[in-house]
């Protein structure tokens, strides 16, 4: 049943609500809201947030030890993506 690759289900067991229409002589049931209980795994949080991190790390590191002089803005452009 839990095939999700990234929530975790809290329950297996859904909560169910059923709409009743109609007046008190024709009441009917035809619609109902099945709700399942997820929680985020937390790996993908924490890629999230280290990933550019690292990402913007090995780039700075990259133009440090390049020689090209014509980089001026460089540390601003990357501050803004």
């Amino acid at each position: 049943m839990d095939h999700m690759k990234t929530f975790d289900l809290i329950s297996p067991f859904p909560q169910i609500e059923y709409f009743v229409e109609g007046k008190d002589d024709d009441e009917y049931c035809s619609k109902f809201k099945v709700t399942f209980f997820l929680a985020e795994e937390g790996i993908s949080k924490v890629i999230e947030v280290i990933a550019p991190m690292l990402l913007i790390a090995t780039l700075n590191t990259l133009h440090v030890l390049s020689d090209d002089v014509d980089a001026n803005e460089y540390i601003a452009n990357s501050a803004t993506l």
